[in-house]
């Protein structure tokens, strides 16, 4: 096998990925990779070349480092549960949770189409991902039960929010102050992590759902709520609420306290994701003027 042309910046990967092609695809050649964006793990889009002479993407996933063994398990199991499903998750090709290969747990990926961000019709961009997360949370959750339960609003309320000074203590404020009144009602499968580099798409249709280290068994508007907000810092208020409207309509959940988990949101899935947002320091000053008075009255 030949290994990348850039291989002395990572001899570890690639040595690992002689060992793992070796396993999934005997005689093919990798020939270059390329980093992607992720918020921890290190994640790789690795170019093969395979025996017959087609060329194929795999994508090399090293979790952080400190990841168990069963948390890497969970995160195989959940993608094997949604195989061949109506959600558009890759599916595994190699799962190393003890870490042999690389010296942490990681696993090899198919490669789904598409790019993060927002290309073209935002509205139709936000009905498209509202229909792939009513798609994640048609799976019940006493169908997972490797995955942990979060049962009550307290379990998804962050200690710290990314905004400054006197805004992140209202924020704080709001989530603790409402969490009593924030009732779960359903255990679905909830993807957990949704950010800029966790949704994927191809012009304006949702092709994909990455990076589900943070999937769990809860409430869909664990989802709903982070989804509502990244789509308003990432493609603008209108937008957000095409999402609302469309999830809402397709699945006739209640929505109620939505701004509550979107605010939960930016102290877990969304914090660590913001960076590469446009103009993000504005779309979220007002988004924060809405959430706060929203949650504050319970809408």
């Amino acid at each position: 096998m030949e290994t990348p042309t850039d291989a002395a910046s990572d001899d570890r990967l690639v040595l690992g990925l002689m060992d793992v092609l070796d396993l999934i695809a005997p005689g093919a050649r990798a020939h270059g990779w390329t980093a992607l964006p992720s918020t921890r793990s290190q994640v790789h889009d690795i170019a093969v070349t395979m025996p017959s002479g087609s060329e194929v993407h795999i994508i090399i996933v090293r979790h952080p480092t400190g990841t168990t063994r069963e948390a890497a398990l969970a995160v195989g199991g959940t993608l094997e549960r949604l195989r061949k499903g109506p959600v558009p998750a890759p599916d595994v090709l190699w799962l190393d949770p003890d870490g042999v290969v690389f010296g942490v747990p990681a696993m090899a990926l198919t490669r789904l189409q598409g790019t993060p961000g927002v290309d073209h019709d935002a509205l139709a961009w936000a009905a498209s991902l509202a229909a792939t997360l009513a798609d994640v949370h048609l799976f019940a959750g006493e169908l997972l039960p490797h995955l942990p339960i979060v049962a009550t609003a307290e379990e998804v309320t962050p200690d710290a929010v990314p905004v400054a000074g006197e805004r992140e203590a209202q924020v704080l404020a709001v989530l603790r102050d409402h969490a009593p009144d924030v009732g779960f009602e359903e255990s679905r499968l909830v993807h957990g992590r949704l950010g800029p580099t966790s949704v994927l798409s191809t012009g304006d249709a949702i092709t994909g759902l990455v990076d589900w280290r943070g999937a769990r068994r809860g409430d869909p508007r664990i989802d709903v709520g982070a989804a509502h907000a990244l789509t308003w810092l990432t493609a603008g208020p209108e937008a957000a609420e095409a999402l609302r409207e469309a999830y809402a309509a397709r699945t006739g959940r209640s929505l109620d306290h939505l701004a509550w988990f979107g605010l939960a949101a930016l102290g877990s899935c969304l914090g660590d994701q913001l960076d590469g947002i446009d103009d993000v320091n504005n779309r979220l000053r007002d988004y924060l003027d809405w959430a706060l008075a929203a949650a504050a009255h319970d809408e």
